[in-house]
C-alpha cells in the first residue's frame, strides 16, 4: 500500500498504489481552522488590508482613508489609527513600526507610540 496525495492533480492511480480493494489512503496535513471573530468596520467600506502586531493588536484599513485599531474580544474598533488609503499593511518584527502600501503607489512607514 502507498500513501498518495489527494485532489485532482494527485489522484491515486493503479501505478502508485498496490491497494486493489478501493481508493488508496491519503495523509492529510491540513490544519484545523476555527473562526475566532467577525469584525465589521464602523464605516461602510470593506477592509482592503489587515495586520496583527506581535502583541496581538489588529489594524484594518480600507482604500477610502479609514484605518482602525481593534479590540478583538469586544469585536469593536477602539480608535481611528491614521488617514491613509491602504492596499497592504505589515508590522515590524517588534511591532514598533507599521508599513503601509498606499493606494497612490507610496510605501509609508509609521512609528507606533502608545
Amino acid at each position: 500500500m502507498a500513501l498518495t496525495g489527494c485532489g485532482p492533480r494527485n489522484a491515486p492511480s493503479s501505478a502508485t498504489s498496490s491497494n486493489t480493494e478501493g481508493p488508496a489512503p491519503h495523509l492529510s496535513l491540513a490544519p484545523t481552522v476555527t473562526l475566532v471573530a467577525t469584525l465589521k468596520q464602523p464605516d461602510t467600506f470593506a477592509p482592503a488590508a489587515v495586520a496583527f502586531r506581535p502583541d496581538g493588536d489588529l489594524i484594518t484599513a480600507d482604500r477610502h482613508g479609514n484605518a482602525y485599531a481593534w479590540n478583538i474580544a469586544a469585536r469593536r474598533a477602539t480608535e481611528v489609527v491614521a488617514d491613509f488609503f491602504a492596499n497592504a499593511l505589515a508590522f515590524s518584527q517588534h511591532g514598533s513600526e507599521l508599513a503601509v502600501a498606499d493606494a497612490d503607489g507610496s510605501a509609508l512607514v509609521w512609528k507606533i507610540s502608545r
